[in-house]
């Protein structure tokens, strides 16, 4: 592709290139949440949130095995029950992604 002014000529080149994943990796999350959350089922406590578990590494394969695991992700409201965003701290601090590998 050329774009062309008057005197000037310049050539745009995609050299961009991509590998694919190993077989057998899996990326690692790090998970920070609050403590005894209850899980998205609704009842009970998330397993991934108790004290004794805290330390294990999962392998989660679905956001609603991440959900069950860790809970529902929690935000910080403010006094007039808008959400607080930026700079809050307590804020859980893992947004769920999903991907497959095969």
């Amino acid at each position: 592709m050329a774009l062309i002014s008057p005197g000037v000529q310049v050539s745009v080149i995609d050299e961009s290139f991509y590998t694919t994943a190993e077989p057998g990796t899996r990326p690692l999350f790090v998970v920070a949440t609050r403590a005894n959350k209850t899980p998205s089922s609704g009842s009970g406590t998330a397993l991934g949130t108790t004290a004794s578990k805290a330390g294990t590494v999962y392998t989660i394969t679905s956001q609603r095995e991440l959900a069950e695991t860790f809970g529902d992700p929690v935000f910080k409201k403010d006094t007039n029950n808008n959400p607080i965003h930026a700079g809050e701290l307590t804020n859980t601090a893992y947004k769920p992604h999903i991907h497959s590998w095969e």
